[in-house]
């Protein structure tokens, strides 16, 4: 699938792409396989693996799931273009999705909101705690409350304290003023 999109230097990205995988069959997806981000004028490439920038998740119920990658520190980039390429593929060798496009790179917004607008994912903890911020922190009674009821719900893993909706730790999901459910129940 080729995709071609922008991204401002100094601002958070992420982009979702959607492919055909069960999150959870007994054919796991090969983590060794990078996402490679590949500067046209110098052929300088930035590698991002599973668990430093990528993560797979569920959607709607379905065997579909979406590949969502996150570049927090932007300013890893010049301004100028970019190629990239994802042949994804499981440990069984089954091909899961070829994703590739040209990435702009540009500082002209820097002084401006974020173009790319998302819910609030564990990660953002670590990040700002300003009001109207990914990394904004819930009250502790809306924390507890959402807990409970993630500590009830069929998809929550004790063990991990994970979503298998999302994925997400939830320990730290609740915590973030902006998180949302992947199920609609907080």
């Amino acid at each position: 699938m080729e995709n071609n999109f922008n991204i401002t230097r100094g601002h958070p990205f992420e982009n979702e792409w959607i492919i055909q995988y069960d999150i959870f069959d007994e054919d796991k997806i090969d983590p060794t396989i990078p996402f490679v981000i590949t500067n046209k004028s110098n052929n300088e490439e930035i590698i991002l693996y599973f668990n430093y920038g990528m993560s797979i998740m569920k959607y709607n119920n379905e065997e579909v799931t979406k590949l969502v990658i996150s570049i927090f520190d932007t300013d890893i980039f010049d301004n100028g273009e970019y190629s990239y390429e994802y042949l994804g593929k499981t440990l069984g060798r089954k091909e899961i999705g070829h994703l590739h496009g040209k990435i702009t790179v540009s500082s002209e917004d820097s002084d401006k909101e974020p173009t790319i607008k998302r819910q609030a994912r564990p990660w953002d903890f670590l990040k700002s705690k300003a009001p109207g911020e990914a990394g904004e922190r819930a009250s502790e009674e809306k924390q507890d409350e959402r807990m409970s009821i993630c500590e009830t719900c069929p998809s929550f893993i004790k063990l991990t304290t994970q979503c298998k909706e999302c994925g997400c730790i939830m320990k730290m999901k609740t915590k973030l003023e902006q998180a949302v459910c992947p199920l609609g129940k907080w």
